[in-house]
């Protein structure tokens, strides 16, 4: 699961803002517990543009690599599932297995 998934998204021809957006992500957020990451944090700590990161994000949201909860202020997010080997939470082993990440754009 977990190596497909990444095998998938290698595939994808994303460009290297979404990727480098993604490794933070995992280095952030859990696959279960829903945290609060914003686009002006991922930003200052891996050194791209704002708006390189907002792109970014959508994409990975669009592709379900990151899934989201909230208002646009108070998004919260998640990775996907399928994405992660460990989660900090309990409950780690009772989730439901997300769906798998798919390009957003249909290829």
């Amino acid at each position: 699961m977990f190596h497909s998934t990444f095998t998938t998204l290698a595939a994808m021809d994303r460009p290297p803002c979404y990727h480098r957006t993604l490794l933070f992500a995992l280095s952030e957020l859990d696959p279960i517990q829903w945290r609060t990451l914003t686009a002006s944090t991922i930003s200052r700590e891996t050194e791209q543009s704002r708006s390189s990161v907002e792109r970014a994000l959508a994409m990975l949201e669009a592709d379900g690599v990151l899934l989201t909860k909230g208002s646009t202020v108070a998004k919260r997010r998640r990775i996907n599932n399928r994405l992660a080997w460990a989660s900090t939470s309990d409950k780690w082993h009772d989730a439901l297995p997300d769906p798998h990440p798919e390009d957003a754009r249909g290829r």
